[in-house]
């Protein structure tokens, strides 16, 4: 009698019990696909997002761009690509250039000037800096590059443009970016007697492996249509 009872009552518990076990699994489902879609939104977030890779602040001097022509910087690439460069620009002489804006930076292949022209990106400086009757007043300056390729691990120079005595870009008397340093026409800029190298202050940012971020984002997108025409 017990078995038959249990025969009788079991059935529909058991399809109480499978149907139980099917709605969890399917929550389960759309939780993890939307964990998927998520995570690949996340992704392709921070693939299309900037960061610095590059980031040489100090300071303690002041050179006249247009004085020491063509003066630059050199570095080692941090990442597969370089999304701009940062530089500390200064108004430096106003009287009688109050009308001057544009500076010009120009990133190169190899150390020095040599080397050939990867991109450039002229920014209006003055409306950055102001334009206010005041000398020596500063600010960073972006120069975007537009995320150009280049080569991890390769050595690369930006060169610096102001066709005016207006603009200086500050940099620092003594060596502290292992990765290069400030040079005008190939050679150091003046380190007044220091003997040591000196370095432009500068950053440089990049887009973080874009490809390798964007594969990985299609394959939770996969996974998650997968998941998805299954339930």
């Amino acid at each position: 009698m017990a078995r038959c009872c249990a025969v009788r009552l079991g059935q529909p518990c058991l399809t109480v019990i499978k149907c139980g076990v099917s709605s969890f699994g399917e929550n389960m489902s759309r939780s993890l696909l939307r964990v998927l879609w998520l995570s690949a939104g996340v992704l392709v977030s921070l693939a299309s997002h900037a960061t610095t890779v590059i980031d040489q602040p100090n300071f303690n001097a002041v050179v006249q761009i247009n004085g020491f022509s063509p003066i630059g910087q050199s570095f080692i690439a941090m990442a597969p690509n370089v999304e701009s460069i940062e530089l500390k620009i200064q108004n430096m002489n106003l009287t009688g250039y109050l009308d001057a804006r544009n500076v010009t930076v120009v990133l190169l292949s190899g150390t020095g000037f040599g080397g050939s022209t990867i991109a450039s990106s002229t920014v209006d400086a003055a409306a950055i800096i102001g334009s206010e009757n005041t000398d020596w007043t500063t600010s960073w300056v972006s120069f975007n590059l537009g995320n150009v390729a280049v080569t991890q691990g390769g050595a690369y120079t930006f060169g610096v443009i102001d066709t005016t005595p207006r603009f200086g870009v500050q940099y620092n008397i003594g060596d502290v970016y292992s990765g290069g340093s400030a040079i005008h026409a190939d050679i150091g800029i003046p380190d007044y007697g220091n003997g040591t190298g000196n370095d432009l202050a500068f950053r440089v940012t990049a887009v973080p492996e874009p490809a390798g971020s964007a594969l990985f984002a299609l394959g939770l997108v996969s996974m998650g249509l997968l998941l998805r025409r299954r339930h």
